[in-house]
Parts: C-alpha cells; sequence; structure tokens
C-alpha cells in the first residue's frame, strides 16, 4: 500500500487553510472508524470540545445533520452520518464534509465520477445546509469524493476497474491499514436462550445460498426439525456483507438470499432493487442499508408455529409449526449498546478483542483509509494525514471490537484469507 509522503502535518494544515479561495473536501464510507474521524476533524477544525466520541456538549466547528432525528443539534460526534465541518481563516471557509456512506459506496465515490460534477455519477449524498432532514434520495449536494474508510481493500469491491460493468472505469485508489475490525453473527436474546448459540463456516454458506435452515441443523436435536432459521442481512452497497462473504469462502459478488423482517411475525425474500447503479438482480439478494436497521429488527422474535406471514401479500404462511429465528451478522461498532440482541459464537470461539488479537476469531477484516490521487489538493492531503493518524493511533475498542493495529498478534494477507500468527 502507499501513503501520501512527505507531508509535514502542521505545516500541510497552516498552508492549505491559508488558501485565499474557499476549498471543500468531502469524505465518505465505511462508519467502523465514524466517531474517531469526526473528533479528528472536529479536532483540526479547532475544536477544543472535540475531547470523546461518545458525548459532546458543544461542537462549535460543525454544521451537522443526524439522520436518525432530521436535526442540526448535535449532541455526539458519533452520532453524525452527515455534517458539514468549518475552518474560517483569514476570514476564508473551508468545508470538510462527511456523509458516512458504507464501504461499497465510499470506494465508488471516491474511484469515480468527476469531482465537483453534481450530475455526474457515483457520487455521493451530502448536507449543504444546516437545518432540516436530508433524504437519500435527494442529491442536495451530489458530489465525488476525495477520501473514504472502508471495511476491505479495493480489490475486493465491484468497484475496482471494470469489474462494476457499469459503464465506468474505477481509478486505483490509494491508502492504508487504519486497525481491524471485529464482525459477528448474532440472534434475539430469546434465540440465544433457545440453543441458536454458535455459528459455523458451513452454516454460514448454507444459510447465504438458501437464506433459510431448519433450526435443528444448528441444535442437533431431532425436536427442532419443525422450526426454522432466517438469516437478514445487508444489501449490496455493504462492506459487512463484502466481509462476511468472503471469512464464509463463499465468494464477495455471489448471489445471496436474505429476509427482510418490517414486523413481529412476518418476513420475506429482499426485493430486487438498484443501488448505486448497480442491480440486486434477484429477490433476497439484497437487505438492510444499515446494521443499525438489522438489530432493530432482529429485536423482534417471530413468533412459534404458522401465524408466520413469509410473504409480501400476507397470504402465504410457515408450514412449520416450531419456533422460528433470526440471524444476522453485524460489526462489533454497529452491535455495541443494542439491546435485545446478542453475539453468538463462531466455530465455538467467542467474539472478543483478545480472540481477535491472538488470532482465533477469524470474522475480521482490516479497516481502510483510501484517497484518489487525482482530486488530492493541500487540504485533502492534510486532512487524509490527520485521519490516519488519529485513527492508527486510537486505543483498541473492546465495546466496539476495533483493534489497534499494533495490538495484533495475528495478520491476514488478504480479505477472507486463513489468519496466521505473526509471531
Amino acid at each position: 500500500m502507499k501513503t501520501i509522503k512527505n507531508i509535514t502535518f502542521a505545516a500541510a494544515v497552516l498552508s492549505a487553510f491559508a488558501s485565499a479561495n474557499a476549498a471543500d473536501v468531502y469524505i465518505s464510507g465505511a462508519t467502523a472508524y465514524r466517531s474517531e474521524a469526526n473528533v479528528a476533524i472536529a479536532k483540526l477544525c479547532g475544536d477544543s470540545s472535540a475531547a470523546s466520541t461518545d458525548a459532546q456538549s458543544a461542537v462549535t466547528s460543525l454544521k451537522a445533520y443526524n439522520t436518525n432525528s432530521g436535526s442540526s443539534a448535535v449532541t455526539s460526534l458519533s452520532a453524525v452520518t452527515r455534517g458539514r465541518f468549518e475552518y474560517v481563516n483569514g476570514g476564508v471557509t473551508n468545508n470538510i464534509h462527511v456523509s458516512w456512506s458504507g464501504s461499497e459506496a465510499g470506494i465508488q465515490n471516491t474511484a469515480g465520477g468527476d469531482d465537483g460534477t453534481a450530475t455526474v455519477k457515483p457520487a455521493g449524498f451530502y448536507a449543504n445546509s444546516d437545518t432540516g432532514a436530508l433524504s437519500d434520495t435527494v442529491a442536495t449536494n451530489n458530489h465525488a469524493t476525495h477520501i473514504c474508510y472502508s471495511d476491505t481493500a479495493q480489490g475486493a469491491s465491484i468497484f475496482s476497474g471494470t469489474k462494476a460493468g457499469d459503464g465506468v472505469t474505477y481509478a486505483t485508489l490509494t491508502g492504508q491499514k487504519l486497525g481491524v475490525v471485529g464482525f459477528t453473527f448474532f440472534v434475539n436474546t430469546n434465540s440465544y436462550n433457545a440453543g441458536l448459540t454458535n455459528v459455523t463456516v458451513d452454516q454460514a454458506k448454507v444459510m447465504l445460498a438458501n437464506g433459510k435452515a431448519n433450526f435443528s441443523q444448528f441444535t442437533g436435536r431431532t425436536s427442532d426439525t419443525n422450526g426454522q432459521v432466517y438469516l437478514v442481512g445487508r444489501n449490496i452497497d455493504s462492506g459487512t456483507r463484502v466481509t462476511t462473504l468472503l471469512d464464509m469462502s463463499y465468494g464477495s459478488q455471489t448471489k445471496v438470499k436474505q429476509y427482510l423482517a418490517p414486523a413481529t411475525n412476518t418476513l420475506y425474500l429482499s426485493p430486487v432493487e438498484t443501488i448505486n447503479g448497480i442491480s440486486s438482480s434477484q429477490a433476497g439478494n439484497s437487505g438492510y442499508d444499515s446494521g443499525s436497521k438489522i438489530a432493530t429488527a432482529l429485536a423482534n422474535p417471530l413468533v412459534t408455529g404458522t401465524n408466520l406471514i413469509s410473504s409480501t401479500n400476507g397470504t402465504s404462511r410457515s408450514t412449520f409449526t416450531g419456533n422460528h429465528y433470526l440471524l444476522g451478522y453485524i460489526s462489533g461498532a454497529d452491535l455495541s449498546g443494542k439491546a435485545g440482541v446478542t453475539n453468538t459464537t463462531f466455530n465455538g470461539v467467542d467474539f472478543s478483542n483478545a480472540n481477535i488479537i491472538n488470532g482465533s476469531y477469524p470474522f475480521w477484516s482490516y479497516e481502510y483509509a483510501y484517497y484518489n490521487p487525482s482530486r488530492t489538493n493541500a487540504i485533502s492531503a492534510a486532512v487524509y494525514s490527520t485521519l490516519v493518524s488519529a485513527a492508527t493511533n486510537a486505543s483498541s475498542s473492546t465495546s466496539k471490537r476495533l483493534v489497534k493495529l499494533g495490538d495484533m498478534k495475528a495478520t491476514r494477507t488478504g480479505d477472507g484469507v486463513t489468519v496466521t500468527s505473526l509471531y
């Protein structure tokens, strides 16, 4: 991996922001290190209150949207999914825009499109005012991206070269590893207590291919043959999905079957949809656009027996008389603090930082920061340097299963490749 070289941080920042012309930097991608990135940017813009990723009493440099509330009122930098940070120097306002849209969208936005041309896709959706709700479907500021975060390397993404088949040749991005992100399969707490406590690679492959499996395949009890487990997962925009498919040796672009569970006692195969100009092609091959939405779905358990509605028209019902369960996959950052759900073990190993670090738990990926060399300017170079420094120096987070590179005693040579010891 190449990195930006010969940048003296302080000099670059002073030089960039002393420019007589206002400049904009656009950042998008994975949410795993969103808190750390937002805090680092706020500090870069001179916000002395940005001392914690968990709670900010005031964020003076940020004009932000919290998409959960549609409000510009910000109480936590970790909650900001779209926002505009301001740095005023010599009477000139420079802007750093963030849109934490997911790994695949971040790579597409950074490697494709024309910088500054709102009508050219692909590009990210950014807030262009300071109040009111922002819809993903309204391109209020549709702009190609300078910097992105990704849960996987660009080579694993569909947005590399011409792999996407959408008529765009995606540029080769430059970047480096920031840290390690842990992932897990997870269930409703009731399901966990009922015996769905562990997922193996072989079970995961069955679920990805078929969307469901008999409960007895997880418990080994013949009494559970009348129960079903249904897979709830992410859409094609998700780095969590790419990581899961690679770590299960399933194939990152192989089609899957996944369900949506919009209400208790209701589920159906995810419908065909087009995301980032790419069609999911078949029913089931899409899913939710965030880990939080999957956690919300799984927090509502399915009921026992034939009352389960298994179609969009409400007429098809389960033929199974036993218990029904939902199984999802999620990053540690998205699982953290979610009520009503809990992680399973994977291949019999617990999901923990210690097991990620020692190599016994292989369901993880490297987090990358990328930039597009053709769009690099003094400001974006300084911002990239700041983000890399903040992420690589951050301590391992037990609650979010984020691991500092320097703490790792295991490694892998690529996404989904066998984990080996560093010693």
